[in-house]
């Protein structure tokens, strides 16, 4: 379930390394839906709000944000 997750503020500065992302992409890669669970965590804030800024309806932000990272 992503409600709630969803950051409405400013976007935040990313913590994740280079190193980092490309260890959950391995990850990912190999089935490990820890690797995902990383990057979701990670993106999911700045992601929305640049869709968001962009739709400017929360509803739909929430909709393509979610398919993003679904696909």
């Amino acid at each position: 379930n992503i409600e709630g997750k969803f950051y409405t503020g400013r976007a935040q500065l990313l913590s994740m390394t280079d190193r980092e992302f490309e260890t959950n992409i391995g990850l990912i890669q190999q089935g490990n839906q820890e690797g995902l669970r990383a990057i979701y965590e990670e993106y999911l804030p700045s992601v929305y709000s640049a869709v968001n800024s962009i739709l400017h309806n929360e509803e739909s932000a929430k909709d393509v944000t979610a398919d993003f990272f679904i696909k």
